[in-house]
């Protein structure tokens, strides 16, 4: 699954080849399931939106593979989630349904 701007929401779904995006957030909640990590690729050019993705995972969420971040996102990653490998951010944990604001 794959984007430039805009937002991208799973709410129990499964995503076999991975999440890719530039400029959009991401919010994967319920019993969901992304297969192939998650991407955030570094802008080329001209941002139309300079505020920083807001990545959500949250409880019962499972993502496999590396979420590998190119540029600065607000990862926020529940304390019930299964993740890979992160790099280039620093997750937030939180519990409950949502991440504080």
């Amino acid at each position: 699954m794959t984007n430039v701007n805009g937002k991208i929401g799973l709410s129990a779904a499964h995503v076999a080849g991975g999440i890719k995006t530039v400029n959009g957030s991401i919010s994967i909640m319920g019993a969901s399931r992304v297969e192939g990590g998650i991407m955030v690729d570094k802008p080329s050019g001209i941002m139309f939106n300079s505020d920083d993705p807001v990545i959500i995972i949250g409880p019962g969420a499972i993502v496999q593979g590396d979420l590998r971040f190119e540029r600065k996102v607000k990862l926020y990653v529940s304390d019930k989630a299964t993740i890979g490998t992160v790099t280039g951010a620093t997750p937030v944990a939180f519990s409950g349904e949502t991440p504080p604001n």
